[in-house]
């Protein structure tokens, strides 16, 4: 089980984690590591000297080196766990997505199809984390790349990414993590990239379908906590709760910075849908709002939304929820489970009464708590199914003895409610989920039927007044402002250009007003540009279904060649049988397939036998000699034959064969379509047919 430490991309160690419980407890063995984080891990600047994902090019550096020498220290290298947490999981994940071929040529790839690449890794566990996530991809690279070089003062070279990296590589370490960009809220900056080293340029969707990848084989278990945003929230408004123009601000943020086209509705919506309606607007409940917002749309759905593709290609997909909050943390009770609390229980701290970098005192329960995850967790890495092979040596009251894990399939969505009471339950969150996987994806695009222009469009309402929004100088559109204002290009396909003024200021006093003013904001009714009509939709849909149906260029590739393969073969095949039957043909065989012409020439062993006597006629030919029993000189054939009568005495049908030399070489067809020989062709007799077949006699 090899685990990999998120804490963010730019922090964390795999030294802080100890295995030694769950290596013990489970009888596996735990792997912790290092990999390159921040600049160091992710810088790209479109050059192949700097192409970013360098963190992943270790991981897989450290899985080859696992998979060659795991087996000294009593591993299996065909059962290799791949788990993270957080943004370790979407590092996995991007792994599962990483095709194992680069440039592949015709041949090489068909020997894959048949001789495919052996397994880095088997399965994969994800824990609050993947690659769906809005900050698991960098946000913009180059952009980032240049707000770097900004400020370790490269701007000189940044034309020529050649120039760029040497100037780079001269500033020291320290000068370049102190100085790196912080990148904009809810998103990352030095983070992996698409087009950067071992993704090879394509989107999310089309490295789902890519046959090259351990997706679509490996078995994966996926799980988030109850509270994934609890991190997200300053300390005062998760004690004290969130005013009404707090939430507008962060919801706002959200929407800019996450969000490309009708930003306003898609604000508008959201700010309706997470609102308690059923007991009363208080900050309490509008925090428990925020959070949940931020939780769905920052980790729930894109887990969701990447275990429901999993499941669509696979039989082996697991899902689970966290919710238990340790009573020793000094977490509100309303938590119930928060990013990262699920980590203790799954090394096994509560039952050594606490290691690093986790507390040290834990309840009975949690200790069973404890014990019935590492189980889970184990089995699942040695069978691939968390039930299997060894059931919970617990004590009876550990609610976890009667658990069946069901696996996760898209009918019902069966998942794993991990808590002092362990439920099985169907469809995590599914009404909240919904709106983030089908309606605002639909409205997160440009409409073609609108007139105005992009900005007024797609803008939320009063765009530069930043004491609307949480942390101004997060915003992304701050962030591309100010490598503007310095005369720094940006090169970025994600740069936005909508109308921006270069007032930073805002005057206090507005405050009040906004709030009153954006108090009263409510879901309105939707505009002509943005209801569309039915049958505009369906067509829509059809030309969205058409796109995504395309086939990888590598399947048809390989299906094409094997087409050709295989035509080949048939035209060998077809080449040899002509040449074999003009062979024939040309011999003296060339006659052995016709019947009647069969009687006028000889077989091999009749020549063989020539002039020794007379020979038995088979059985089979006696109906052709009845009617064809000739005297020996040849006269003209009569066409007309009548069958032999009653009182006929029997014939004698033995005959000496003659000479292959007399045979006669023309034949001719009578009335009834046969051929007959033209030579040799006697009259039968009339009233009586009685004929003693001598050396000169000739049968047709």
């Amino acid at each position: 089980m090899v685990f990999v430490h998120g804490e963010t991309y730019d922090t964390g160690t795999g030294n802080a984690f100890d295995g030694s419980v769950l290596a013990s407890y489970g009888e596996v063995i735990v792997i912790t590591f290092n990999y390159r984080l921040g600049v160091l891990g992710f810088l790209n600047v479109g050059d192949p000297d700097a192409y970013g994902n360098q963190a992943l090019s270790d991981i897989r550096v450290l899985l080859t080196w696992v998979k060659e020498n795991i087996f000294l220290f009593g591993g299996d290298p065909k059962r290799v766990t791949l788990f993270g947490h957080g943004h370790g999981a979407a590092l996995v994940n991007f792994l599962l997505l990483m095709p194992n071929l680069k440039n592949v040529w015709i041949f090489v790839l068909i020997v894959f199809i048949f001789f495919p690449l052996e397994k880095l890794f088997q399965r994969a566990i994800m824990q609050s984390g993947s690659a769906f996530s809005p900050w698991a991809l960098s946000v913009d690279s180059i952009s980032c790349a240049e707000r770097l070089a900004l400020n370790v003062n490269c701007t000189d070279h940044i034309y020529k990414t050649n120039d760029l990296i040497i100037c780079l590589r001269n500033r020291t370490l320290v000068n370049l993590v102190r100085n790196s960009p912080i990148s904009p809220k809810y998103t990352s900056c030095f983070a992996p990239t698409l087009s950067g080293e071992g993704i090879y340029g394509k989107g999310i969707t089309d490295l789902l379908d890519d046959s090259t990848s351990l997706f679509s084989s490996a078995e994966i278990m996926f799980g988030v906590a109850k509270n994934e945003a609890y991190s997200y929230m300053k300390q005062n408004e998760l004690e004290t709760g969130i005013s009404m123009f707090r939430k507008f601000q962060i919801i706002r943020t959200y929407v800019q910075n996450n969000f490309k086209y009708h930003r306003q509705k898609i604000f508008e919506i959201l700010e309706h849908h997470y609102s308690d309606w059923d007991r009363s607007q208080t900050d309490e409940t509008r925090r428990d709002n925020v959070m949940e917002l931020i939780s769905d749309g920052q980790y729930a759905a894109p887990m969701v939304h990447m275990a429901q593709e999993h499941a669509k290609r696979s039989e082996s997909s697991y899902m689970y929820m966290f919710g238990y909050s340790t009573q020793s943390e000094d977490y509100p009770k309303w938590s119930s489970g928060i990013q990262g609390e699920d980590l203790p229980y799954i090394f096994g701290a509560p039952l050594v009464d606490g290691i690093s970098p986790f507390p040290s005192d834990y309840s009975k329960g949690e200790k069973r708590l404890s014990a019935a995850m590492m189980r889970l967790w184990t089995n699942f890495a040695k069978s691939g199914n968390p039930n299997l092979p060894i059931e919970q040596p617990m004590l009876k009251e550990n609610k976890f003895k009667d658990i069946v894990w069901p696996k996760y399939r898209l009918e019902k969505q069966l998942y794993l409610q991990i808590g002092r009471r362990p439920l099985v339950r169907h469809h995590y969150r599914g009404k909240q989920l919904a709106l983030w996987l089908d309606l605002l994806p639909k409205i997160d695009e440009e409409d073609p039927f609108s007139d105005k222009p992009n900005y007024m469009q797609h803008n939320l309402v009063d765009p530069n007044n930043m004491s609307t929004f949480d942390d101004p100088s997060r915003l992304l559109i701050n962030f591309h402002r100010s490598l503007k204002l310095n005369n720094v290009p940006i090169s970025s396909t994600n740069s936005e250009t909508i109308g921006i003024t270069n007032n930073y200021d805002v005057i206090k006093n507005e405050t009040m007003t906004k709030l009153q003013e954006m108090s009263t904001v409510f879901v309105k009714e939707s505009d002509s540009n943005y209801t569309r009509d039915k049958e505009q939709l369906r067509e829509l849909s059809q030309t969205e279904s058409l796109l995504q149906t395309s086939v990888p260029m590598r399947i048809i590739i390989a299906i094409g060649c094997s087409l050709i393969f295989i035509n080949i073969l048939i035209l060998a095949a077809v080449c040899y049988q002509r040449n074999r039957i003009q062979k024939l043909r040309s011999g003296h065989l060339d006659d052995k397939d016709d019947k009647f012409t069969q009687l006028c020439k000889p077989t091999l062993s009749e020549k063989k036998k020539e002039g020794t006597g007379k020979r038995e006629i088979q059985p089979n030919t006696f109906n052709s000699l009845q009617r064809n029993a000739v005297y020996s000189q040849p006269i003209k054939p009569i066409r007309t034959f009548y069958p032999m009568r009653a009182h006929s005495p029997a014939p004698d049908y033995s005959y000496s064969p003659v000479s292959t030399n007399t045979l006669p070489e023309i034949r001719k067809a009578d009335s009834a379509g046969r051929e007959i020989c033209s030579d040799h062709i006697g009259q039968p007799l009339e009233n009586k047919l009685t004929t003693t077949l001598h050396s000169t006699t000739t049968v047709v």
